[in-house]
């Protein structure tokens, strides 16, 4: 009896620098099946299938399978270098399960940092590279694993409508404290660039902007009400040093704390 077991037949992590990096999986071998999982750790992909493309930016994966009619690449010289992991998977059972996982998520699926997938992708990355594999029976769990740790990711679109309600409670829960708009980035698993757009478009104002206002009003009532050190003013409304808030008040208010204190 064949048993239904999976292989990993390739995987990797890669830069690319070339923006004519491009792949026609028409043009690939229909045997073995072979089906793919390629997320983005820097820069951005495209899937595309008749004339639907969608980009895939850090924390999203795209997914194909050789010789359908899809092609994939770098859409341009702004999304370089482009980073990139990927597992291939094949074995009998493969292709119901890869169609079967196409049909809930879609071509582009969000894989953020630190999601199961994510974690298990990076696993398979690793031992494969080390050749570790107990067996093919640890093999196949494995690649079960990634596989319907998949079927748990939202869509991307689904993910996207998220976004900037995800970045705005990191904000709420964080202007406080010092970060920087990199972590904000790095919580949610996509690229800064990413966060502030989709942020500006649900909410008509950079992050960063909104997490200024949101300190800067905090600065003022402290100061009205607190006789507290500027310095220790300064940590309670999310930055490092007395320094740094007395030039954002500066900015902002065009005073200095002394002279909000004072009411001038």
């Amino acid at each position: 009896m064949e048993l239904p077991l999976l292989s990993v037949l390739y995987s990797s992590l890669e830069i690319r620098n070339n923006p004519d990096y491009f792949w026609d999986n028409s043009h690939r071998p229909h045997e073995p099946v072979v089906c793919v999982i390629q997320r983005t750790k820097r820069g951005a992909s495209y899937i595309e299938e008749g004339t639907n493309r969608q980009i895939a930016r850090a924390g999203e994966a795209i997914l194909f399978q050789y010789g359908e009619d899809s092609r994939y690449g770098i859409p341009d010289r702004d999304s370089l270098p482009y980073e990139h992991e990927w597992v291939c998977i094949s074995g009998k059972q493969a292709p119901g399960l890869f169609r079967g996982l196409l049909d809930h998520v879609g071509r582009r699926v969000a894989m953020p940092e630190g999601s199961q997938a994510t974690r298990l992708l990076q696993t398979i990355i690793e031992k494969c590279e080390q050749r570790s594999f107990e067996d093919r029976f640890h093999e196949s769990t494995m690649a079960y694993s990634l596989l319907m740790a998949c079927f748990r990711l939202p869509s991307s679109q689904e993910y996207e409508n998220d976004v900037a309600r995800l970045a705005m409670e990191f904000i709420l829960n964080h202007y406080q404290h010092p970060f920087s708009q990199d972590d904000l980035a790095d919580h949610l698993g996509l690229s800064r660039e990413h966060v502030s757009r989709r942020f500006r478009e649900v909410y008509g104002v950079s992050p960063g902007r909104y997490c200024n206002q949101l300190r800067m009003n905090r600065a003022k009532d402290l100061l009205k009400v607190s006789f507290a050190p500027i310095a220790e003013v300064a940590l309670q409304c999310g930055y490092a040093d007395a320094n740094s808030f007395s030039r954002a008040l500066k900015q902002y208010y065009n005073r200095s704390p002394r002279e909000m204190r004072a009411g001038d």
